[in-house]
């Protein structure tokens, strides 16, 4: 998505078609380049070759326990709220850290070396892995 400027859509769409044609040995070379991702942008799992497709287990972030950390798996957020998350950081196979909750439900979260308050309205659009 990020290297070849396409939305999460056109991301999704184009590996779907990729994944039937491409050979193990491309597929092995590209992954290498994107740092041998384990979640795709849309959260979902990416099996590594001849490995079978797996579902993640996940929950809403806003029914994480506070002080807990796990790795976001999907977000089911607008196309203006995944780009305001992505520019902060939180994207699928982030690491973050429940902080604090607020009285009217939003977050605070530790998110790589900085803290982020988001909404209620945001954080139950973001779902989340417990950390092996």
């Amino acid at each position: 998505m990020d290297h070849l400027e396409q939305s999460l859509r056109e991301a999704e769409a184009l590996a779907c078609r990729f994944e039937h044609i491409t050979p193990s040995e491309v597929v092995e070379q590209l992954s290498k380049f994107l740092g041998d991702p384990e979640v795709s942008p849309g959260g979902k799992l990416i099996p590594a070759p001849g490995m079978e497709r797996l579902e993640l287990t996940s929950i809403p972030l806003t029914d994480f326990p506070i002080g807990e950390t796990g790795t976001v798996r999907h977000m089911d957020v607008t196309e203006s709220s995944r780009a305001y998350l992505h520019a902060e950081k939180i994207i699928p196979g982030a690491t973050i850290r429940i902080l604090a909750a607020s009285s009217n439900g939003s977050l605070l979260l530790q998110v790589r070396e900085h803290q982020i308050q988001l909404s209620k309205d945001l954080t139950c659009q973001i779902f989340i892995g417990a950390q092996a």
